[in-house]
């Protein structure tokens, strides 16, 4: 288990990574630090009784959990004022789909006046999943820096890809400090919400709302995205509204046609997008303690992990149902992605087969086309597709597998023109398919290199442990898996004591 919080002079390297190595000096900094909690709880900034419920729930966590993380900010005053924890399931799921991240703050608790900020993500089977939980005093600098630099080190400092967020400006600063490696954008959700209370009646204008929406995710290019903006202030008098103006000068983090090589794992996709903007809806309101909020998000946390394993099942009891048996790219797709995954991919193979015109293009080398791409009903737009047959790349102008990770309609209708049989390798991403959890953690595929895991202590406990933590958890939902990973660890727990019973037969003994 880690106890992080507060800075701590002399921190042991491997406490701060995880490790559960029992050394003097780790368990001292434990201890040391729950006599801290003891003085700071006497004179809190939040209240004694919560805070001491919820010290007790976290140390509880940690007790069950090995790799649970948790960590407390402490004000000028030495009372603890922010928290943030994340158990060990949320650290496996980060590792396999972490390269999206919505981090969520606008759930506020009415009797603390604190902030429930989550961070969340999809997993392969497109479903919400939890990286980890914040209860936040402020909105301040510091409090999201800390923040940050606390789930970013939870997480093996590995950045996600893309972060999404509100529009907070202060929050911005800080993410553009800490994520330096990662995309920051503003989710359509947030701003459409912001809409709704800061244009008034043009709320309910349709008309409105779909120039608005094309805005933020319907234009293909730069100019088209400027000419719709301009149009859409025109029409609806909007020259002068100071949110909007702000919002402009924020495009190039909302505006789809600006950020066409940005991944964001479809989390901006309908039905996705309303799932992500209700993570919490209704918890910060009928709950009071914090504690009782803590546990909430861990029931909340549980529930998609239940949802997440009835889909895993699914997946390993039979193959989806395909619209046309004989197809050779769909039997593929089928065989590696999950169901839900297989789904929008066959949508999207029906599209590009069936409603796709396509004109081929001249090229001079034989083995590269080029094809101009109009989809039947959605008027006159083209894409434009490059197709290399001898390293089997291809790619859209439309840019859905930069951004979602799957191929478009216009890309396998490309594939189906030159008789492919299967999907390129090269364009199949592992947080889709069914194995996108498989071997995560074995230490052979990590750096450190296996032997040197081998080599070093530390490494070789936190990676074992992981290890270890990822096999109860695909053994967890099924009795014969469950006894069948302890009779393994029963017979590789008498192969040790077998070794040590004949290291210490043969070890030399000294005289006292």
């Amino acid at each position: 288990m880690l106890y992080a919080g507060y800075q701590v002079q002399g921190t042991p390297p491997q406490l701060l990574a995880g490790s559960t190595s029992a050394t003097n000096n780790a368990e001292t900094l434990k201890q040391d630090l729950l006599l801290e909690y003891g003085t700071m709880a006497k004179t809190p900034a939040l209240g004694t009784g919560d805070l001491q419920s919820l010290v007790s729930h976290m140390k509880s966590r940690a007790n069950e959990d090995g790799m649970f993380y948790w960590d407390v900010q402490l004000d000028r005053g030495g009372r603890m004022t922010n928290f943030f924890w994340r158990d060990g399931r949320s650290r496996i799921d980060y590792d396999c789909f972490g390269d999206v991240v919505v981090f969520d703050s606008t759930y506020r608790l009415n009797k603390h006046n604190l902030i429930c900020a989550p961070f969340v993500g999809v997993n392969h089977h497109w479903q919400t999943t939890m990286y980890g939980c914040a209860l936040l005093a402020d909105e301040s600098m510091p409090t999201f820096v800390w923040l940050f630099k606390s789930f970013l080190e939870s997480m093996g400092n590995r950045h996600p890809q893309s972060i999404f967020t509100n529009q907070d400006q202060v929050m911005s600063k800080a993410i553009e400090e800490v994520f330096s490696n990662t995309c920051h954008c503003i989710a359509h959700w947030h701003i459409q919400k912001n809409a709704a209370s800061r244009l008034g009646s043009l709320n309910g204008s349709k008309a409105f709302n779909k120039m608005f929406i094309k805005c933020m995710q319907g234009c293909d290019s730069e100019a088209e995205f400027e000419e719709t903006w301009a149009e859409m202030l025109r029409a609806f008098k909007l020259q002068d509204n100071k949110w909007l103006k702000k919002l402009y000068k924020l495009k190039q983090k909302w505006c789809s046609a600006l950020n066409k090589c940005t991944f964001d794992g479809g989390v901006e996709y309908e039905p996705q997008c309303d799932s992500m903007s209700n993570i919490f809806s209704g918890i910060a309101d009928k709950l009071t303690s914090l504690s009782a909020i803590a546990v909430a998000v861990d029931k909340q946390t549980e529930d998609w992990r239940e949802k997440e394993y009835d889909e895993d099942t699914r997946c390993c009891q039979k193959p989806p149902a395909c619209i046309i048996k004989h197809s050779d790219i769909l039997n593929h797709a089928a065989k590696v992605y999950t169901h839900r995954i297989y789904k929008l991919f066959e949508t999207d193979f029906l599209d590009g087969c069936g409603a796709t015109k396509f004109k081929e293009l001249q090229c001079e080398d034989n083995n590269i086309y080029q094809y101009e791409m109009t989809m039947q009903g959605r008027g006159s737009r083209v894409c434009t597709v490059h197709f290399n047959m001898n390293t089997m790349q291809i790619t859209c102008s439309c840019s859905k597998f930069e951004t979602m990770g799957l191929l478009c309609p216009h890309a396998l209708k490309a594939l189906s023109i030159k008789n492919a049989c299967k999907i390129p390798e090269i364009y199949i991403l592992k947080r889709w398919t069914k194995d996108a959890k498989k071997w995560v953690f074995n230490p052979k595929q990590y750096e450190p290199s296996y032997q040197e895991c081998m080599d070093d202590e530390a490494a070789y406990c936190k990676y074992v442990m992981r290890y270890a933590y990822d096999l109860v958890m695909k053994s967890q939902g099924q009795e014969e898996l469950r006894k069948l990973l302890w009779e393994t660890l029963e017979s590789g727990e008498k192969e040790l004591e077998k070794y040590l019973g004949d290291v210490n037969q043969y070890a030399p003994s000294y005289a006292t």
